[in-house]
């Protein structure tokens, strides 16, 4: 992480999620031989995933698989990287999955959503689709891939964080581990909603696989529709 930091700053221009996946890259391949880094890794998760699911930004294959996704400033769009890692690893147990996210370190101290993905913590299914319900409602209209099935409950645990500077800016990079939780299978079901007009932090939604968003309602699971 702090090699990764190092490398990205201090810079005066604008970076981009691409410029955090060579950084990191580029540091996890300096680790040694023993295993290999992908970037943009495809994923198979046919009877989970309805769709093509978007590739994953990097994966280690060797001795320690792992599977990590990133996003740059766009804090919320991680929670449907923490339900995409969650479904491949119940297809690739062996592995483990990260999320890393670059934000300003005064969205951090906020609290902005999505920036609670990167504490200890357990998450019940339901209970993140209810509290991403917009976000996750303008990707099922908006994103051509989305998931049908998933585990019940997955953790995640706060593992590092690293400072940097950008444009002047005093920018923090955090890393957490996402594991599965309970592996029973939930199925999530679609159901229209009335569309709110914004999302939880005011913003217009992006693609959540290039860095962005989309929603769900808590009740058994079910993922709004904004029609």
């Amino acid at each position: 992480m702090s090699a990764a930091a190092d490398a990205l700053g201090p810079r005066p221009g604008t970076l981009r999620e691409r410029d955090l996946e060579e950084a990191l890259g580029t540091s996890l391949e300096r680790q040694g031989p023993v295993s290999e880094v992908h970037r943009q890794f495809s994923l198979t998760l046919a009877d989970l995933w309805e769709g093509r699911v978007g590739p994953v930004d990097l994966a280690v294959v060797g001795l320690n698989p792992a599977l990590v996704e990133l996003k740059w400033a766009e804090l919320p769009a991680c929670a449907w990287d923490c339900l995409k890692l969650a479904a491949a690893l119940v297809k690739q147990q062996d592995a483990r999955g990260f999320i890393v996210a670059a934000a300003p370190v005064t969205t951090w101290e906020n609290g902005a959503l999505g920036s609670e993905l990167f504490s200890d913590r357990r998450w019940p299914l339901e209970d993140l689709l209810g509290q991403y319900a917009e976000w996750f409602a303008h990707w099922r209209e908006d994103v051509a891939n989305y998931p049908k099935r998933l585990p019940a409950a997955f953790g995640t645990n706060a593992l590092a964080v690293a400072t940097t500077e950008i444009g002047g800016e005093q920018w923090e990079i955090r890393l957490a581990e996402v594991e599965v939780a309970d592996p029973a299978l939930r199925r999530i079901r679609y159901v229209p909603t009335i569309p709110s007009g914004k999302l939880g932090n005011g913003t217009a939604g992006v693609d959540p696989e290039r860095s962005g968003t989309r929603h769900l309602t808590r009740d058994d699971a079910r993922w709004s529709r904004g029609r």
